[in-house]
């Protein structure tokens, strides 16, 4: 009897025990979250516009800018900042490329910052550029001022062939204008213009005619008046 109920005992024990095991067996696993880092991102600088004097950027610019044939082979550049907002470009050409044009070799562009602008090409070095312009005002003021005498020298020799009595005078006076105007014009540096020369030439023929009175020569020094100042145009404009 204390056998059976010892028995009886046993087997609870081990029920017990196995309703555990089935209860830890069907329950769910426990699980552990684990925190989800968001991966950084990487910022990327913005560009920044070359809003002040690059050399390397005005040189790009010149070069990509000339024409793809052989007289700009193997030319050399250089850039010189002169501004805040500009770099002068110098193009130097090869000796031969120098010798098919003239035997100019050299030319500069100012390259205006941020744009990238560019300005006419203009003979010379970026060293001289300022010589260069000084002498380009001083060439626009003498060909304005023999523009005037022409007019004035026509004038004078119509008067002349009228037959008005200050008009040899007027001659004189004008002649003597543009013989020291075409002096100091070539003591300053200025080129030989044979517009000029011709305008001397006419107004000393018109002087001696006018003093004669010979009215045909003076119809003649009114169509070589009229040739200088065309002549003095295009030497203006080139």
């Amino acid at each position: 009897m204390r056998f059976a109920f010892t028995l009886v005992v046993v087997i609870a024990a081990f029920t017990l025990i196995a309703c555990g095991s089935d209860k830890r067996a069907s329950a769910p696993p426990e699980t552990t979250t684990a925190a989800v880092v968001a991966p950084t991102k990487t910022v990327e600088p913005a560009p920044v516009a070359k809003d002040k004097p690059d050399t390397s950027a005005a040189v790009d610019a010149v070069r990509d800018g000339l024409p793809d044939i052989p007289l700009y082979e193997g030319a050399r550049f250089k850039g010189t900042v002169i501004s805040d907002t500009q770099v002068c470009v110098d193009t130097t050409l090869t000796k031969e490329s120098g010798a098919a044009v003239g035997g100019n070799r050299t030319s500069h562009v100012v390259v205006s910052f941020p744009a990238l602008s560019k300005g006419e090409p203009q003979d010379g070095l970026c060293a001289k550029r300022e010589e260069n312009s000084d002498k380009a005002i001083e060439a626009g003021r003498f060909f304005l001022r023999m523009d005037d005498y022409a007019l004035g020298l026509k004038d004078a020799v119509m008067a002349a062939q009228d037959g008005e009595p200050n008009a040899v005078e007027r001659i004189a006076k004008l002649r003597s204008r543009i013989l020291k105007t075409v002096n100091a014009y070539l003591l300053g540096g200025g080129d030989t213009s044979i517009g000029g020369n011709l305008l001397l030439s006419a107004a000393t023929t018109a002087r001696e005619a006018a003093q004669a009175g010979n009215v045909a020569r003076l119809a003649d020094q009114r169509r070589e008046i009229t040739d200088a100042r065309k002549k003095l145009a295009d030497e203006a404009i080139n």
